[in-house]
């Protein structure tokens, strides 16, 4: 579902601005004509159209075990956060029914899916409580309740605000930990490159470095020079399964692993090491 609201949204701005045109080609905005932001139909939420439907919600109990975990999201949002999201969408999809914003009532739980939008650390599981909050406003009875709640709404198009916006807008301090690619960026530190000669271990650093995307453009520079000058490295089988070991390890961009594998388009597959099978039997490789 946000996928696709967030496919919806960049097509939107592709299309709309002129200087925005062209971008947002990544292969994780690929999507279909059917990515138009409109949420999708949930189970729970197609029950909640009924009274009969809410009893059965109420009866089977499974509903009520997640409004329970929603309550220990301040736990579950570190351990589990797209469970947490898929129970916000649960809740959200039944609120936006005339049955279900009563069920809603009944047990209580608004008040956790409002803590969820104004004070979860996951900025991601904010966005959905508050998309989950924005269905439960699409029923009169649900504005009042997210008024009582300190939210405010419009008429029926599903906008609502704190009436407080630092409610929303105000994040808890938060410490850089530093990402896994950066401390493993070093090729030191995946392989053992003290038996290799200068141009190798420039290679391989380069390599490394295109994980970043602010050297991407230099370090890609680096190896289209270095490939130039030294074009019988591009050729050896040891050299690239180093580099295959560098780029299984780091996260890199799908074009530029294209790019670093067109470097040795003219790899000798008989200098590639073989690698003898572990319990020692002559099969072919």
């Amino acid at each position: 579902m946000e996928t696709s609201y967030y496919r919806s949204v960049a097509k939107t701005l592709r299309n709309s601005s002129p200087f925005e045109r062209g971008k947002y080609e990544d292969i994780l905005f690929h999507g279909d004509d059917g990515d138009d932001g409109w949420t999708l139909p949930h189970f729970f939420g197609e029950l909640a159209k009924t009274p009969e439907g809410c009893r059965m919600l109420c009866d089977e109990g499974h509903f009520s075990d997640l409004c329970a975990q929603l309550r220990q999201w301040s736990s579950l949002a570190e351990e589990d956060p797209v469970h947490l999201k898929a129970i916000l969408w649960a809740i959200g999809h039944v609120g936006c029914t005339k049955a279900g914003i009563i069920y809603l009532e009944e047990i209580y739980v608004i008040d956790a899916v409002c803590d969820v939008a104004s004070r979860c650390p996951v900025l991601s599981v904010r966005g959905t409580a508050f998309f989950a909050l924005g269905l439960v406003a699409k029923t009169a009875r649900g504005r009042d309740v997210l008024d009582l709640h300190g939210w405010e709404c419009d008429a029926e198009h599903g906008f609502c605000l704190p009436d407080d916006l630092d409610d929303l807008l105000l994040l808890p301090d938060w410490h850089y930990k530093g990402s896994e690619p950066v401390i493993q960026s070093a090729p030191s530190d995946l392989l053992d490159v003290a038996l290799l000669d200068p141009v190798s271990r420039e290679i391989l650093d380069a390599v490394s470095n295109v994980c970043n995307h602010v050297l991407i453009n230099m370090n890609l520079q680096t190896l289209s020079r270095l490939r130039k000058q030294h074009a019988r490295h591009f050729q050896s089988g040891t050299l690239y399964l180093h580099v295959s070991t560098i780029l299984s390890n780091l996260s890199y961009r799908f074009s530029a692993r294209k790019i670093i594998e067109g470097f040795f388009d003219r790899l000798d597959l008989r200098n590639v090491p073989r690698v003898k099978p572990e319990n020692g039997s002559n099969g072919a490789s």
